[in-house]
């Protein structure tokens, strides 16, 4: 992620990590949720008085309790996938169905992000040896 820092003007443009309703998202080929939660402590540690970014028409003022509440999102994902795999083993199809990064898929598109996104919830939390996988399937442990 991108960010530029104005510290005369105190004002950062965030770039996308963009604070909407909908985000965070990491559904990009090279996008890691890891590397995202990092840049949001970065942002944090810098403590902006105000933050824009490339995808809302708002200048967030006070940005800080956003960007805490923008981070604990990835967090609060990770735990639902986990706990959604403790109890009912699924494959990627079924995961997307269960919505546990966002509540409705209104588009094909939407899906496919939620896929994108869920691979990489699984990857890092298969890492930390919470999920295991068999013939596509994951499970939590």
């Amino acid at each position: 992620l991108c960010c530029f820092c104005f510290p005369e003007d105190e004002f950062l443009f965030s770039s996308d990590i963009c604070l909407t309703k909908v985000g965070p998202w990491y559904g990009e080929h090279l996008a890691d949720p890891a590397e995202m939660i990092h840049s949001i402590d970065r942002i944090i540690e810098l403590a902006p008085p105000r933050i824009v970014s490339s995808h809302i028409h708002e200048i967030v003022e006070s940005p800080l309790p956003r960007l805490v509440e923008f981070k604990q999102r990835i967090e609060k994902r990770e735990e639902r996938i986990y706990q959604h795999l403790l109890n009912h083993p699924s494959d990627i199809h079924s995961l997307a169905a269960a919505n546990l990064i966002y509540r409705a898929h209104p588009t094909n598109y939407v899906v496919f992000w939620e896929k994108l996104m869920l691979l990489k919830h699984l990857e890092r939390i298969e890492a930390l040896g919470m999920v295991k996988q068999a013939d596509e399937i994951y499970f939590g442990v």
